[in-house]
């Protein structure tokens, strides 16, 4: 089958709980979703979401990124697996991840959510440096690799070993999800 479940998350409401649909949609047919890369976490830390009117267990992970996407302005389609695909049904999650890639590079965007960060901000602001120095002064690989070898940057440094070491990035499926976004967001819980 070429067919998807998206997550039609309804407008951010005072006082309402999240309010989401799941959508059965041709792969083709959307463009407009937004596909999410992230890491289950502990299946033990259950929160709940409604959907279709029946609340829905989710782990913490997948919960703290639908209550980010939730939006006052407008609704959102998002694919998020752990919703999107039913984890009961063994034949269907088989079908399913034979489609992740395609369901990956439909998507308008592709966000990798990479959990709680800290110093996130030294890390935005190192890679902000290599892009400005790299582009905007044409230093080459060489020149970079001198000059951050002689400016002492051990709490920057430290802060990019630890976004790294991100349990993000331990995981095989990123090859296919970073690889095949039109665009891909990096999010943490203090980034954006």
């Amino acid at each position: 089958t070429n067919r998807i479940r998206l997550l039609k998350i309804g407008r951010k409401r005072p006082f309402q709980e999240m309010e989401c649909q799941l959508v059965e949609i041709g792969l083709s047919e959307s463009d407009e979703h937004e596909a999410v890369s992230y890491v289950w976490g502990d299946p033990a830390r259950v929160q709940f979401i409604l959907v279709d009117d029946r609340r829905l267990p989710i782990t913490k992970s997948a919960y703290d990124i639908l209550r980010r996407r939730w939006s006052t302005g407008r609704e959102r389609l998002i694919w998020i697996d752990q919703v999107c695909i039913n984890q009961d049904d063994d034949d269907e999650k088989a079908a399913q991840v034979q489609l992740m890639r395609r369901i990956y590079k439909g998507a308008k965007r592709v966000t990798a959510f990479l959990g709680h960060a800290q110093d996130a901000h030294l890390v935005e602001s190192l890679f902000a440096e290599f892009h400005f120095r790299k582009k905007g002064l044409r230093y080459s690989f060489e020149d970079l690799k001198k000059l951050y070898q002689s400016e002492p940057k051990t709490e920057q440094w430290n802060a990019m070993a630890k976004f790294f070491g991100n349990p993000w990035f331990q995981r095989v499926w990123i090859v296919q999800e970073a690889a095949s976004a039109k665009v891909l967001i990096y999010s943490t819980a203090t980034l954006f």
